[in-house]
């Protein structure tokens, strides 16, 4: 059950439930597991770090490209299309060279692992539990884990639950059909108002304008 909301590792424990019971201001996060920076330290998702290089080799081939024209304008095209495309791709690489030297391969590749991790589980955990009454399951729980990994932009992002519903495929139900519902949300109204001096507590309270 999830009155408000469900990050990362929640998302994960919820994946393995029979059935995901949403109220109306929750919402689920994506799957992109988190690390330490491996400079400031500061926690960061593993897919701005793998990502990192995807952007860095788009760059670099855009640069080629652009390298390329201009070799053929300014040569008359008297340089061959291959020795062309050589030199600008040199000229590319050794542009972005400092960039791509600060990418530690230890750490992408402990990215990688981690990403590999979290789609295992939540695969694992949708085939056998949420979707197990479902149609064509293992072809739905490879789509929602990739989706909850890779498609969303930030860590911090808010899947709620017409999304999760719709657009994800999730096996979710919404509160109001759940029979304990009002007692679940009477209990997390008090819960609340009894933490009033959290700051997060607070924000809840104005949020639902709650007295």
């Amino acid at each position: 059950v999830i009155p408000y909301w469900a990050m990362s590792a929640a998302t994960l424990v919820t994946l393995g439930a029979d059935q995901i019971i949403m109220f109306d201001t929750a919402q689920i996060g994506p799957l992109d597991m988190q690390l330490d920076h491996p400079v400031t330290e500061k926690r960061i998702s593993a897919l701005d770090y793998s990502e990192s290089v995807a952007s860095v080799v788009g760059q670099v081939r855009e640069s080629a490209e652009r390298f390329f024209d201009k070799i053929n304008d300014q040569s008359s095209r008297k340089i061959n299309s291959e020795s062309a495309m050589n030199i600008a791709y040199e000229s590319a690489v050794k542009l972005f060279l400092p960039l791509m030297s600060k990418l530690d391969p230890v750490d992408l590749n402990r990215c990688s692992r981690l990403l590999s991790v979290a789609e295992e589980y939540g695969y694992e955990y949708l085939l056998n539990y949420s979707l197990k009454t479902k149609l064509k399951k293992p072809y739905l729980a490879s789509f929602i884990i990739k989706k909850l990994i890779y498609g969303f932009p930030s860590h911090s992002f808010g899947i709620y639950r017409g999304k999760a519903l719709d657009k994800l495929g999730l096996n979710v139900v919404e509160e109001s059909k759940y029979s304990y519902s009002p007692k679940i949300w009477s209990e997390v109204k008090n819960d609340i108002k009894a933490d009033v001096d959290s700051v997060t507590s607070r924000k809840i309270i104005k949020l639902l304008d709650w007295k």
